[in-house]
């Protein structure tokens, strides 16, 4: 079978299981592993989490596991991710420079909403991410304005979906806030200027 078969064969099971459009970006790649697995000949494994790998890269575990995760979720290259994130095996965190940040507290919060939602996304399968995740981070990175710091979120409405209200908010990245948080790791984690 090649991988023309395996693609269309997978976009037969979306289609067949009723996989909105929205989410068959997300889910082809889990359906092509599934299949893989099943495949004859393959070898027998148990069904774990879904967890992307670089083409031709080895299965990793740990730290390097949830960092190759981010980066594949984002479309971003590993030694960018290592420049934004840090993961001691068991979780990802944020450990880019604060220096590297926007100074005004609004706009830093703004990118601190992007990476803390997309690393607790991607690495967590976190569907929706609480703001307080997020104050914490712009508290830690000396970001958060108290009296603004709903209204800098409020502006992002095209970065995310928005469910709760008060202090139970939750985020969720679409489609441009994923390409936004991407960009954002690009420009952080590569060399500075």
């Amino acid at each position: 079978m090649d991988v023309e078969d395996v693609v269309r064969d997978a976009l037969k099971v979306m289609e067949n299981a009723g996989v909105p459009e929205a989410l068959r970006p997300a889910a082809l790649p889990a359906i092509i592993e599934l299949m893989a697995r099943q495949a004859p000949g393959a070898a027998s494994t148990g069904l774990g989490p879904y967890q992307p790998s670089a083409p031709g890269s080895q299965p990793v575990s740990g730290a390097a596991d949830l960092l190759t995760r981010l980066g594949a979720r984002l479309g971003v290259d590993g030694d960018l991710v290592e420049g934004v994130y840090t993961s001691d095996g068991t979780g990802v965190t944020i450990s880019v420079h604060p220096g590297r940040l926007p100074k005004t507290r609004s706009t830093g919060t703004k990118n601190l909403a992007l990476l803390v939602t997309a690393m607790r996304q991607a690495t967590l399968d976190e569907e929706f991410t609480f703001v307080e995740e997020i104050r914490r981070f712009a508290q830690e990175y000396d970001r958060y304005d108290q009296a603004n710091f709903a209204s800098a979120l409020g502006e992002m409405r095209g970065a995310f979906l928005v469910k709760g209200s008060g202090r139970q908010r939750a985020l969720k990245l679409t489609r441009p806030g994923w390409r936004q948080a991407a960009e954002l790791v690009k420009q952080l984690g590569g060399p500075e200027h």
